[in-house]
C-alpha cells in the first residue's frame, strides 16, 4: 500500500506520523500559521475546491475552531500568489502616492489670504457708488443714505 506523499512546497502543512511499527504517513496540520483560505464551493456540508473539485482542507485556530478552508492544488496556490502580489502592488502604490503628495502638496497650496484681498480690492474698484446712491434714494426717498459713508 502506497502512502500519501506531499510535494516539497506543501510538506510544511503536514505532520509525519507513524501508523504502525514499520509504516508512517502524513497528516494534515490544520493549525499551521501560514495557512490561508482559498475560494471554496459548499455542497451540502462539505467544501470543495473550485479549481480541482477536491474536498478542501479545513483551517483551524488554536481552539480548533474551523476558520476557513484551503486546497493545495495549482489553482489554489495561484490564487494565493495572486493575492500576495496584489497586496504588495497596492502597498507599493499607496507608498508612491504618499511620496508624490509629500513632494507636490506643499508647492500647490493656494494663497487664500492674498486671493481674498485681491477679490475685495477688485470688488471695491468695480463698485458703482452713484448707482447704489440712486437705488437707495428711490427705495427710501425720505432718508437719503450715502453709501460711501457706510464703507
Amino acid at each position: 500500500m502506497q502512502n500519501f506523499e506531499p510535494t516539497n512546497e506543501t510538506r510544511k502543512y503536514f505532520s509525519r506520523g507513524w501508523i504502525s511499527d514499520k509504516d508512517h504517513d502524513y497528516f494534515w496540520n490544520s493549525t499551521h500559521k501560514e495557512l490561508q483560505s482559498t475560494k471554496a464551493v459548499q455542497i451540502g456540508s462539505s467544501h470543495y475546491c473550485p479549481y480541482c473539485v477536491s474536498r478542501m482542507f479545513p483551517i483551524q485556530n488554536n481552539n480548533l475552531d474551523v476558520i476557513g478552508y484551503t486546497c493545495l492544488c495549482d489553482g489554489a496556490m495561484a490564487e494565493l500568489e495572486w493575492k500576495a502580489e496584489d497586496k504588495a502592488l497596492r502597498e507599493r502604490h499607496e507608498k508612491e502616492i504618499y511620496e508624490i503628495r509629500e513632494k507636490y502638496v506643499p508647492r500647490v497650496q493656494s494663497n487664500l489670504e492674498a486671493l481674498f484681498e485681491l477679490k475685495q480690492k477688485r470688488e471695491k474698484e468695480s463698485f458703482d457708488f452713484h448707482h447704489w446712491n440712486r437705488t437707495l434714494f428711490q427705495m427710501d426717498s425720505k432718508n437719503i443714505i450715502d453709501v460711501e459713508d457706510l464703507i
